[in-house]
């Protein structure tokens, strides 16, 4: 497998430091936080612990356990951002490492 990005590889976008709800935008080191950077994007998504994401319309979106999709520790995640949603939210004690697949 290579690792050039244009070959299909996965690219590294960023990490979402979650233990309150955290996104894109309020994380440690934001990454593509202009609201419209993540709009109909594939992601890949590994969380280091169980955690629960959704992806929202503004850097306001929450996440809980009552309305997230909950993820286990050191699986892979493929989603697709609608065109609408453009910020990817977390929670939990987790680190979820996000990459852009083309």
């Amino acid at each position: 497998m290579t690792h050039e990005t244009e070959k299909g590889s996965p690219q590294f976008l960023g990490l979402i430091v979650a233990t309150t709800t955290k996104n894109n935008h309020d994380t440690a080191t934001p990454f593509n936080n202009t609201g419209e950077a993540l709009k109909g994007m594939m992601l890949l998504l590994q969380p280091d612990a169980v955690c629960h994401i959704r992806a929202g319309t503004t850097n306001a979106v929450t996440v809980t356990t009552a309305n997230g999709v909950k993820l286990i520790a050191d699986e892979k995640y493929v989603i697709t951002m609608t065109r609408d949603e453009g910020w990817l939210a977390a929670v939990g004690t987790a680190n979820v490492k996000v990459f852009q697949l083309k």
